[in-house]
Order: structure tokens, then C-alpha cells, then sequence
């Protein structure tokens, strides 16, 4: 997995490194993003996510909710 680290204590990964991570395809992430589900950051044209942050919403979705939000079920 091609991850950047711009700084010590933050990994970032690529749309691409994030639908390996998941299992998902890079559409998927992309729509998760467009829903505001996962945050993105942009580098001039390049968009990176936060390991950390896709972590967490996967401990969150462990809990009961879905990326975030609470399950309506």
C-alpha cells in the first residue's frame, strides 16, 4: 500500500489506498466522501484521507452506527 506522510504524527492515504484498506472500490469511497461520510483533504488536485480518521469511523460503525451516524434499525 502506497501510503504519504506529510507529517510525523498523520498518515494519509489516497482514495485508491483507502478501497484497499475498506474492500470497497474507489467509487464507493468516492460516494462516501460526496455523502460527507468520510472527510477529505485536498492537495492541488489530489484528494487524501486520514488513516485515523477511517479508523475511527470504523470503531463507530462497531458501535452501532454507520460512519458516524447512529443505525436507524
Amino acid at each position: 500500500m502506497d501510503k504519504m506522510i506529510f507529517n510525523n504524527r498523520i498518515e494519509w492515504m489516497t482514495v485508491k489506498d483507502t478501497a484497499k484498506y475498506l474492500g470497497r472500490t474507489e467509487n464507493a469511497i468516492r460516494q462516501l466522501i460526496h455523502r460527507g461520510l468520510l472527510n477529505r483533504y485536498k492537495l492541488g488536485r489530489r484528494v487524501y484521507l486520514r488513516k485515523s480518521e477511517i479508523d475511527a469511523n470504523i470503531e463507530q460503525s462497531l458501535k452501532g452506527g454507520y460512519y458516524g451516524h447512529k443505525s436507524q434499525y
